[in-house]
């Protein structure tokens, strides 16, 4: 009797078992481990991530770009300002004329209100203006004809030697010319033009104005080609740029 008690129980026992390792046999995939759950959490926070994060790439980009465009914009704007202030800045007299100052160089010129100043050389160093038929030029320079320094020449007359012998040698006819201490004038027909050209020499620059307009309108131009090169003057060192 006893021993078939003691039979139940080893069968009891062996089918709770059986029954315990059925249990551990379940399909793995149904239920996640750790290391899984831990992976796709990542992954979605990545994904997450880098879905905020785009936009906030493209709106930097954008604002960068608006940024630069303004920028640009605000440039062009102060350079075209800068130039028409320079231009309309001339004080105009009351006879028809008005007067340009060039920092830079230190030199004033007047001339007719009619005229139009829209060209000036980036680099400041003077003016050009003109009407229908007549061109005035006025800049100045560091340097003599031929290339040496004006702070190294003790007078103008080598400067305006080699300029009239530039002119001979192309054949130019020479109307009129006058050599002063610090200036000199040559004036000469190019083709259907008069060309008017006079030089006034400082310590360390020399100014140079040139005057062109038709042979055949010489009477109409006259009083101009006098008033302007009357009116070519150096200015102060106190109004010259640093």
């Amino acid at each position: 009797m006893r021993n078939h008690f003691g039979t139940i129980a080893v069968a009891v026992a062996m089918g709770l078992l059986l029954s315990a390792c059925g249990d551990n046999s379940s399909d793995p995939a149904a239920i996640p481990n750790d290391d899984q759950a831990t992976q796709e959490d990542t992954e979605e926070n990545e994904t997450a991530d880098d879905q905020d994060a785009a936009p906030e790439n493209s709106d930097s980009n954008t604002t960068n770009a608006a940024s630069e465009n303004q920028n640009n914009n605000t440039n062009t704007e102060d350079t075209t300002q800068s130039e028409e202030a320079q231009v309309q800045g001339d004080e105009e007299t009351s006879d028809g004329y008005k007067t340009y100052q060039n920092p830079r160089f230190g030199f004033a010129i007047e001339y007719p209100s009619s005229f139009e100043a829209d060209y000036m050389p980036d680099n400041g160093d003077g003016i050009e203006v003109h009407d229908e038929s007549a061109v005035i030029i006025a800049s100045g320079s560091h340097m003599g004809y031929g290339g040496t320094p004006i702070s190294d020449l003790d007078a103008i007359k080598p400067i305006y030697e080699d300029e009239l012998a530039d002119l001979k040698a192309d054949n130019h006819s020479i109307g009129y010319k006058k050599l002063a201490d610090d200036w000199y004038v040559l004036s000469y027909v190019d083709g259907d033009n008069i060309v008017y050209k006079k030089s006034l020499m400082a310590d360390d620059y020399i100014v140079k104005l040139s005057i062109e307009y038709p042979e055949d309108r010489q009477d109409d131009y006259e009083s101009v080609v006098e008033r302007v090169s009357n009116s070519l003057r150096t200015l102060p060192n106190s109004i010259k740029n640093p």
